[in-house]
């Protein structure tokens, strides 16, 4: 029925091979599919993956979208049965991927009947609502219209049809998932006179390393199991050989094996390493588990332009993502200021000729404002308080504009609202009440597209209001170019056939399907980290191999997908002798597959010290392995990295850091020139005693908030609360001050509930409203000093000179010119850490700034 070959040396053995004419070519990864075709270019049609093969047989079952169908009815069809019972409901509609998985599975595989478990230890809830569930969906029309997609041409036929030709044999590649639904069809073709070879790499001298290989792989053999090879000596890898075979030691020679081991100290850390030890197609590859991951931290690090990008990684088309994060509920969109922030700013909502992308600056500086708003009315609620805010600062403005002008230190002398950045109406390209107005449309978007939390509409509605939406922006959609925007005109002419209805998840991955197309089509990606699935492939074609993230973590989830689960083994055996008689040649085509399947789930923790070995033995170039530090939480090395350290490493050291290189310059005295002299004196009398406060605590906050911003600016909500309560303890000192705050000022900052903005006002100390300051003919209070320092403290052995001149009404700006002088060099102002740094609005940009944990 079947053959299984078997080969030692990979390299050697693709390098010589020569590919059967006429006959299809199956391989378990995509990197060994890749060099069999470029090493064949004449039979490159001939030669795909076994997903590929199942697509261009089945194009109608193997779509994403038929996923998504069956995802859709089986949610409804749960939710009917679980009407009572909500957990249930809940966590098996959180859990529909796989039941959808294990769906199709049992159809590959010709069940068309199911029941429960006899076995009533296996007797769950989720069982028999899966049997339920099945038979619920077999009696549905578009899923038995699916179905008879896939039944309704023998196999023999759908081969010739998809490929113009009958292949006169089925080569199979170094396939290790071997799962019930793969060896089945195998069988199938046997069946149908089509002779399957399987080709996999084997050692008989070295047993235990090639076990997972002999576990799947010899009772499909049957009686011609290679046990008698010649013996091969290896070179490289007899250590880690010796050690997973637990034998002292297999060969005499010495191991020439040399990998290299890293520790990077951060994922900041492996960033570098991306940048300057970029991926190269045959050069240098990096394999991880965790590929995906990883490729989404790193991405800008390691992707060049080469890299076939997907429509959904447009930047306007994060509108999507973030849209169906919102939930529809009483009338109104429950969503995250974020979703809010990228939907407006994606370019997808627009209010005459405003987009919502020159909304960006001040979206970023309302966030403390929006702190805490649940749902899109409270924002709008929020930003017409804002506006209200912004009327009361322009009333302190216009009282004091003859003698301010257009100096801001005066203006802000003068209106100390103006430390909050959201009333300054010049930072920004457009108005609060065009906010409100791309506020609400986008509100008016979302009720339309969305269903209600919990329900669903038809998806065909769905897509014809996105089609309209598109329509009236498309033109001011930032694409970056034409072949994106003819893209996205493509992906909006799609025709929906089917009538489903879908829930804002489903319309989530729905879209996700659409965009999932890449902008420029591409034979190859460069730059992306690959998954270890691909490894014996890369071995025979790349130089330099890198595997990366050996982490606790990542090893503990190694696994190639074998689960099936709620289905178990002895579960689907009664299946088997329900639905297939034993005279029926179907019913050892079962038993055999269900066999593979199950020597396949059993091996899975033995493969990858099998690749580890194979890596070690016949990679051309430099080997390399190392792990990421503070990539996740709670997370160390992994044994197996640590294994392979004592083997190949230097015991008497841990395994080494990595550091990024140091270029040597050369000084050269004829590029050194002196220092030029700052003339201080346009700046004598131009900067008010309380800027000068700053100079006591850092030299750099002065320079950026006296000399830049020309006045405090405070961003974060956690400065903007210390403020908050300055400002209102200093109103609170005019007549009826205190019940004015509560009724006034209060309601302009609603981000804070009335118990916090109480504790907030209550924890100052009183100050004194009339003791004021002069700057150029202009009062101001001199309690405006502690809106300078908020919280920074004094220390004993610092600087008080400008604190005590301040306090006494004294002025010095000559000498605390020239001190401040002092601190500039070339091509900085000197910073001073220390505690007063946790109230600096610079602390988020300042290279020497300090954090409070760096203090402890």
């Amino acid at each position: 029925m079947f053959r299984v070959e078997t080969y030692q040396d990979p390299r050697e053995y693709f390098s010589t091979l020569e590919l059967e004419k006429d006959a299809l070519h199956i391989t378990g990864d995509s990197s060994l599919r890749l060099f069999l075709r470029n090493k064949n270019p004449r039979e490159r049609n001939r030669i795909l993956t076994y997903e590929e093969l199942q697509q261009k047989l089945f194009p109608k079952w193997t779509s994403p979208f038929a996923h998504l169908l069956l995802k859709s009815k089986m949610r409804e069809v749960i939710q009917q049965l679980c009407k009572d019972q909500i957990h249930l409901q809940r966590s098996m509609i959180a859990s529909l991927d796989p039941w959808v998985e294990r769906f199709r599975f049992l159809v590959e595989l010709s069940l068309t009947q199911i029941a429960p478990p006899q076995d009533q230890s296996q007797l769950t809830p989720e069982r028999v609502l899966f049997v339920q569930v099945w038979e619920r969906l077999l009696a549905d029309g578009q899923v038995r219209r699916l179905l008879f997609s896939r039944q309704k041409m023998e196999l023999g036929q759908r081969l010739e049809q998809a490929l113009g030709k009958r292949p006169r044999a089925l080569y199979v590649y170094q396939m290790i998932q071997m799962d019930a639904s793969r060896v089945y069809f195998f069988l199938q073709c046997a069946q149908h006179h089509i002779p399957v070879i399987f080709r996999i790499p084997y050692l008989s001298s070295l047993p235990k390393v090639y076990s997972p290989w002999k576990k799947v792989y010899e009772k499909i053999a049957g009686h011609h199991w290679p046990d008698d090879q010649q013996e091969v000596l290896m070179k490289r890898g007899q250590k880690w050989a010796s050690y997973i075979s637990d034998e002292v030691q297999i060969f005499p020679e010495k191991d020439e094996a040399t990998p290299q081991f890293y520790q990077f100290a951060s994922p900041i850390h492996f960033q570098r390493y991306l940048e300057q030890n970029p991926i190269v197609i045959g050069k240098k590859r990096i394999l991880a588990n965790s590929s995906i991951e990883l490729n989404q931290v790193f991405r800008e690090s390691n992707s060049l332009v080469k890299n076939p990008f997907t429509f959904a990684q447009l930047p306007c088309n994060r509108f999507f993502f973030h849209l169906y994060q919102c939930q529809k509920k009483d009338g109104s969109i429950y969503l995250e200021y974020q979703n809010l922030v990228e939907c407006l700013t994606s370019g997808w909502i627009m209010v005459k000729e405003v987009n919502g992308i020159e909304a960006h600056s001040l979206l970023f500086d309302l966030e403390p404002y929006m702190k805490g708003a649940r749902h899109i009315d409270e924002i709008i609620d929020r930003i017409q308080q804002l506006k209200a805010l912004q009327e009361s600062s322009e009333l302190f403005d216009q009282q004091a504009r003859e003698k301010t002008g257009r100096n801001k230190i005066k203006r802000y002398l003068s209106n100390p609202l103006r430390l909050f950045p959201y009333v300054h109406k010049s930072r920004y390209s457009i108005t609060l009440k065009q906010l409100e107005t791309l506020v609400i449309r986008l509100k008016q978007v979302a009720l339309q597209l969305l269903p209600e939390e919990g329900k669903d509409i038809y998806l065909k509605e769905h897509f014809r209001l996105l089609k309209e939406l598109f329509k009236q922006v498309k033109s001011h959609l930032p694409f970056g170019s034409e072949e994106a925007k003819e893209g996205m005109e493509k992906i909006f002419q799609t025709t929906i056939f089917e009538y489903w209805h879908a829930s804002r998840k489903e319309l989530s991955e729905w879209m996700s399907i659409l965009l999932s197309r890449p902008i420029f089509e591409s034979v190859e990606t460069e730059g992306d980290i690959d998954n270890l699935d691909q490894l014996e492939g890369l071995v025979i074609q790349t130089k330099d191999i890198h595997v990366t993230d050996l982490s606790l973590y990542a090893l503990n989830h190694y696994a190639y997908h074998t689960d099936i689960a709620p289905l178990t083994f002895p579960w689907l055996k009664e299946l088997g002798k329900m639905q297939f008689s034993p005279e029926d040649p179907r019913s050892r085509m079962y038993r055999l597959a269900l066999y593979v399947h199950y020597q396949c789930h059993e091996s899975t923790r033995e493969y990858l010290p099998f690749q580890i070995f194979y890596l070690l033995a016949f990679s051309q170039g430099e080997v390399t392995f190392s792990w990421i530090q503070d990539l996740r939480d709670h997370d160390e090395k992994g044994l197996l990295l640590e294994t392979l350290y004592l083997l190949y490493g230097d015991q008497e050291e841990e395994i080494p850091y990595w550091h990024e290189p140091v270029e040597e310059t050369r000084w050269n005295p004829g590029l050194s020139q002196p220092q030029q002299k700052i003339d201080g004196k346009p700046l004598h009398g131009q900067i008010p005693t309380v800027y000068w406060l700053d100079k006591d605590f850092c030299a750099r906050k002065f320079f950026l908030t006296s000399l830049i911003e020309l006045q405090p600016i405070y961003e974060s909500d956690y400065h903007q609360r210390i403020a908050f309560g300055i400002l209102a303890k200093l109103f609170a000192q005019q007549y009826d001050g205190e019940e004015n705050v509560f009724a006034y000022l209060f309601p302009l900052f609603p981000q804070w509930n009335e118990t916090l903005k109480k504790n907030l006002y209550q924890t100052q100390y009183p100050t004194d409203l009339y003791d004021d300051r002069s700057f150029q003919n202009l009062s101001y209070p001199k309690d405006i000093g502690r809106l300078q320092r908020l919280y920074s403290l004094y220390q004993v052995t610092k600087r008080w000179k400008v604190k005590n001149a301040y306090r006494h009404d004294r002025e010095h700006d000559s000498q605390w010119l020239q001190e401040w002088l002092e601190s500039i060099d070339d091509k900085h102002v000197k910073a001073e850490t220390g505690q007063h740094c946790s109230m600096c609005p610079y602390l988020m940009i300042c290279d020497k700034g300090e954090f409070s944990i760096d203090r402890q």
